[in-house]
């Protein structure tokens, strides 16, 4: 997998597709600015290297515009960017009724959840920015992310971890 993180033109993603072609890549990662849909049509003409994206994507509307105009090969909804985990969960059932997968984005103590609520998710991102604040971090076995059992989402947050990054006004008498 190789993530360009929007910073490629059109025709530099075409030429460097190209020539990454022969690695058989699982997928090239937002090459293009996450609103230029023509560009992703586009280079889906252009390339066999599935096209991963829509972390940067802030609604199932704007997910439903990318499959309907066939933009994505591989859906990377953002828990947090997408508005909670109901919107997660519509972006992977929409995902689903085109025959496409998904990897959520980050926030691996939620993706996690909706990773294992669908059966078209193929891995989840795993930045564990969260952790320093966190009780228990995720369950990695082999590879694999575990759900927790807890009730809800499962996350528990460590007061004492929260303290550190507590911020305090300083009043001017």
């Amino acid at each position: 997998m190789i993530d360009a993180n929007q910073s490629w033109s059109l025709d530099e993603a075409r030429r460097r597709l190209k020539l990454l072609e022969e690695f058989d890549l699982v997928w090239i990662e937002e090459p293009l600015p996450a609103t230029d849909i023509q560009g992703f049509i586009e280079l889906g003409k252009r390339t066999r290297i599935p096209r991963a994206g829509g972390e940067s994507l802030y609604s199932p509307a704007a997910f439903y515009d990318y499959i309907r105009q066939g933009a994505l090969d591989i859906l990377q909804p953002d828990v947090a960017r997408v508005g909670g985990i109901t919107n997660a969960m519509k972006v992977c059932h929409l995902a689903e009724l085109a025959n496409l997968h998904v990897a959520p984005h980050v926030s691996p103590e939620l993706s996690v959840s909706i990773a294992a609520a669908v059966s078209n998710s193929i891995m989840i991102e795993y930045v564990p920015q969260m952790e320093p604040v966190l009780k228990k971090r995720v369950r990695i076995e082999d590879g694999y992310a575990i759900p927790s059992d807890a009730h809800g989402h499962g996350i528990e947050f460590d007061e004492k971890g929260l303290m550190k990054f507590e911020v305090t006004e300083n009043k001017r008498r």
